[in-house]
């Protein structure tokens, strides 16, 4: 979705409901359908909801407003808009109130009464009042008065605003500007409203609030005297919410939620709207703020430069206590900052861009230079519970404590579990504890898949998992781990697994991680605990201690390869590995003993990291890495590229691509010449090759010179077709070839293209 630079925001488009009906029955004929999304176990049928802007209502009768100025005072015959809010009361039902275009209403100083008197616009009715602005102003007529909002439906009536200004309203207590059962706004302008100790700096709403084309700048929701209050500083709703194409800039609260806060526990959405500047002075929450175990989907959305100052959670941008969906979500350089309790201590600050508890699942989007306080955990991404998250860039973040980018620990339950799939987290930091890219505790599963984790770091004195640091039973899978550091005296450049921890690696590369001991990856001793590693390739490496390896616990290896260690031994194992063959240690320090491994070799077994199909990888360039193994294929799956494994295949996470010479049929005139590429149809891999003829079989009328790069076919008069010879292609250190045919179909007419397969 495209942002306008503009205040006015641009139209969110989809194309299906989801609404609580609270909010449907709010505005009018819209159909209703129950917000109730699914959180899926699988990423692959995770969907984006579908969504579409309701519009405003109208009213079964319109009541015209001619008078601008005069509220207090209005001859018999004016209709001010004082009485046309009280003349809506009494009819009852959905009546419709139209300002005139541009027109400046001013209210007169209030008495704090509730029945349209004076000060605020009471409306008394149970209906809904529609006020139709057309651009029009609303605001008290001095600053000297005694706080009072702006518009009140204090018996539950609902409340319908379109195309109006609210600006100025002051409040002790819920709603600077509007407060109501049900309020509604629709191309609304809300500006410098204030709330004192109270909720919503410019908008409360007790049952529903619903949001479209609507701009909140400035609003303030303030604490007064020992009130907790002080919430919402744009707006609040403590029941159900929808937000559409919206911006909420520059507003504060003192405690939760800068800009939007939602307590109740019915479902809620946000759609195409922008968040920016929004701040809370000492609670959760910079831009939104969402308790009570509500329901919550946010679509298309930016947050940007928001902060949060609190003592407990934080949550830069977004605080959450319940279910939580994310999708293609933008959050730039939100904060969250840790309070100083005395000058040796602070607390909270934890995400920097989200804290959440409960269900989290994030799709798409990027979270880029959000920051957690100084002893804040999650740069971007604080979370307790369930945590699913897929194709999601997160690049720059950075933690005052664990998790550079993403903390996730502290599940909740057994059946917890995290799920990362298909992301890239590149140039994260944690500036006080370990996991520079990943922090993932969990007592339930935990998976990273075809992701890509490069040029983390967790440099504080001793912190470990430049790139991922787990607690508790870690599946990596097809994913690279690449240029990530941990500190000198800390362990697992690229992994660390915790006391107690399992950590297995299946067709994965970890590669150029440098840390104190264990560059590629680093496990504690534990009795219950430790790594194994199948068909994955870990090499290039560097470490004070086992530059590749340097395993606490037991090791269990298969059809993988150790290589390259960078500065020191490839591996430092405390407990002797379990090979199950099929293993290459490079420089014989691993101690595999597996009659199919290969110990100790003289050249170097994987070139450096190289993208093939847009996948970081180390490809084996090494004779004895290829074809190692046979029986062992069998439950190897597919390679990290995503290639299907022969009967034999390679050692480490990928396999070379194999050599096939395809037959070739050449074409030419009978009375002419033409050069042929007769390696234009083979596949011949990435590695150096050579090729030449086997046989060649002599024609009568046909003169052939040159070499399967440059074939040359001369054809005289009457010369007829045949096979012409064969050919073969093979790698260069002779560990495998292909052999092809080459045909010749001598016609009458033009030379036709020449190297086709057969």
């Amino acid at each position: 979705m495209q942002f306008a630079a503009t205040r006015r925001p641009t139209m969110f488009k989809a194309a299906a409901v989801a609404l609580a009906t609270a909010v449907v029955i709010l505005v009018g004929d819209q159909p209703a359908v129950a917000l109730d999304p699914t959180i899926a176990e699988e990423i692959s049928v995770l969907q984006r909801p579908d969504l579409l802007v309701p519009g405003p209502p109208a009213g079964r009768l319109d009541v015209n407003v001619v008078t601008t100025a005069d509220d207090p005072v209005a001859g018999p015959s004016e209709m001010t808009l004082r009485r046309a809010v009280g003349l809506a009361s009494a009819l009852g039902g959905t009546v419709a109130v139209n300002l005139e275009p541009g027109g400046q209403y001013t209210l007169g100083c209030g008495t704090g009464e509730d029945s349209n008197d004076d000060g605020d616009l009471d409306y008394t009715g149970d209906g809904t009042l529609v006020v139709q602005g057309h651009g029009a102003s609303i605001s008290p007529e001095s600053i000297l008065c005694s706080p009072d909002r702006l518009l009140h439906a204090p018996n539950g009536g609902a409340i319908v605003l379109v195309d109006v200004v609210l600006t100025g309203g002051s409040a002790l207590g819920d709603g600077g500007a509007v407060l109501g059962d049900r309020v509604s706004l629709f191309d609304v302008e809300v500006s410098s409203n204030t709330s004192i100790g109270g909720r919503g700096g410019a908008v409360f709403a007790n049952s529903s609030l619903l949001v479209v084309r609507s701009n909140f700048d400035a609003n303030e929701a303030l604490a007064y005297g020992t009130s907790p209050r002080g919430v919402g500083g744009a707006a609040m709703s403590a029941g159900t919410a929808a937000v559409y194409d919206s911006h909420f800039v520059s507003n504060s609260a003192v405690y939760d939620g800068g800009a939007l806060a939602i307590t109740g526990s019915s479902p809620a959405v946000i759609a195409g709207t922008t968040f920016e500047s929004n701040t809370t002075d000492f609670g959760r929450g910079g831009a939104v703020f969402v308790g009570g175990g509500a329901n919550i989907v946010i679509v298309e959305c930016l947050f940007t430069l928001n902060r949060a100052e609190a003592t407990t959670a934080g949550g830069g941008a977004l605080y959450v206590d319940g279910a939580l969906e994310v999708y293609d979500t933008t959050f730039t350089a939100n904060q969250s900052f840790s309070l100083p309790i005395t000058p040796i201590l602070a607390l909270g600050g934890g995400g920097g861009a989200v804290y959440s508890e409960g269900t989290l699942v994030v799709v798409g989007g990027a979270f880029d230079g959000n920051r957690s306080g100084v002893v804040g955990a999650g740069g971007a991404i604080s979370h307790k519970g369930s945590l699913t998250m897929a194709n999601t860039t997160l690049r720059e973040n950075s933690s005052g404590g664990a998790g550079g980018a993403v903390f996730a620990g502290g599940g909740r339950s057994e059946s917890d579990h995290i799920t990362i799939d298909s992301s890239l987290l590149t140039d994260n930091k944690s500036r006080l504890a370990g996991g520079g890219a990943l922090f993932l505790s969990s007592t339930g599963d935990i998976s990273v898949s075809r992701s890509r984790i490069t040029a983390n770091q967790a440099m504080h004195t001793g912190a470990s998992g430049g790139g991922i640091l787990v607690n508790g039973n870690a599946i990596i899978e097809r994913t690279t781990i690449d240029d990530n550091r941990a500190h000198h005296a800390g362990s697992g450049g690229g992994v660390h697994a915790d006391v107690g921890s399992t950590a297995t690696i299946v067709n994965s590369t970890i590669a150029d991680n440098w840390a104190g001991v264990g560059g590629g990856i680093g496990a504690d001793t534990s009795p219950s605990g430790g790594v194994r590693i199948r068909h994955s390739t870990i090499a290039g490496n560097g470490a004070i201690a086992g530059s590749n390896l340097a395993i606490g616990s037991l090791l269990q290896i298969s059809g993988s390869i150790v290589s390259e260690p960078v500065g020191t031994s490839s591996c430092a194992l405390r407990v002797r590995p379990v090979s199950d063959g099929g293993n290459v240690d490079g420089d014989g320090s691993c101690g595999f003993d597996d009659p199919n491994d290969v110990v100790g070799v003289d050249e170097p077994v994987t070139a450096g990291l190289v993208e093939m199909d847009g996948v970081a990888v180390r490809v084996p360039i090494a004779g004895v890495a290829l074809d190692l193994l046979r029986e062992a294929c069998v439950d190897a799956g597919l390679d990290q590229l995503g290639t299907a494994r022969g009967d034999a295949c390679d050692a480490g996470a990928v396999e070379v691509p194999g050599l096939s010479a395809v037959d070739d049929v050449v074409i030419v005139h009978n009375v002419g010449r033409v050069v042929v590429d007769l390696l234009a149809n083979d596949e011949v891999g990435t590695k150096p090759i050579l090729a030449r003829f086997t046989t060649i079989h002599p024609i009568d009328g046909v003169r052939v010179s040159g070499g399967p790069r440059e074939l040359v076919i001369g054809v005289r008069d009457r010369a007829v077709g045949g096979t012409i010879g064969t050919y073969e292609i093979c790698l260069a250190d002779g560990t495998g070839c292909s052999e092809a045919n080459i045909e010749l179909d001598v016609i009458e007419g033009n030379i036709e293209p020449a190297g086709l397969d057969r």
